[in-house]
């Protein structure tokens, strides 16, 4: 390996700060992007969601784990992993924050996160 293959990107975190608010209600319903609300999940989810194919993201189900605690992450995946969203719970100060972070891959290791976060789906011959 030459030390230029070395020193390539291949995943960009951008951490987006925490959410204004836990209104979950409001707040993780995402609509059009607008200047004037102050929600950057709703503002960043409305752009990716015009920019890119959805690939999945998470339910009224997963909503109730994050908020029970039975789950620390919620995803929404664009363009076969090569760009996602993450919602996730930090402890700062004997607090929970919830913090929004976004993330840009290579093909390679988008599909990898595809492959083991898509949400699998019942069928009838599981039971």
């Amino acid at each position: 390996m030459t030390d230029l293959q070395e020193s390539v990107l291949t995943s960009l975190t951008l951490d987006l700060g925490p959410l204004d608010s836990y209104d979950w209600l409001s707040a993780l319903k995402w609509r059009d992007a607008d200047p004037e609300n102050r929600n950057i999940f709703q503002n960043i989810r409305s752009i990716l969601g015009k920019k890119y194919k959805l690939d999945f993201e998470f339910s009224e189900r997963d909503i109730t784990f994050f908020e029970i605690g039975e789950t620390n992450v919620l995803r929404i995946s664009f363009n076969n992993g090569q760009v996602y969203l993450e919602l996730k719970k930090k402890v700062i100060d004997y607090s929970t924050k919830v913090r929004l972070f976004l993330t840009y891959t290579t093909k390679t290791k988008g599909q990898s996160y595809v492959d083991r976060y898509r949400p699998k789906k019942a069928k009838a011959s599981d039971f």
